[in-house]
């Protein structure tokens, strides 16, 4: 995954993610079904690079921005984002205004 991140970068306040698999067995062995997992409309993404803060102007944004690292898990849109390819590993663009929240570990 470090080799993704030193060959894409982005810019102009935008983020590359991968989107993570939800589990498909739950921590006591059951095997959960596609069509049982949750249908949100917005999925898990891990985040492989980000661009510097663009100047929008917009204070609260910049903070935000300031605050998404590489790593981090991140919730998108289920539709939006630009997909890419990179080494037969399915990638997605975001603007910065497109990400939801971040998922903080507990």
């Amino acid at each position: 995954m470090s080799g993704l991140a030193a060959r894409l970068m982005p810019l102009f306040g935008r983020c590359v993610v991968q989107k993570v698999q939800p589990a498909t067995v739950s921590k006591g062995g059951i095997y959960i079904p596609a069509s049982a997992s949750p249908k949100s409309g917005c999925h898990m993404a891990k985040v492989v690079a980000v661009s510097p803060p663009k100047g929008t102007g917009n204070s609260a944004v910049s903070e935000d921005w300031a605050k998404l690292q590489v790593g981090q898990t991140v919730m998108v849109p289920e539709f939006g984002g630009m997909k890419v390819e990179v080494d037969d590993e399915e990638l997605f663009v975001f603007r910065g205004e497109d990400i939801l929240a971040v998922v903080k570990d507990q």
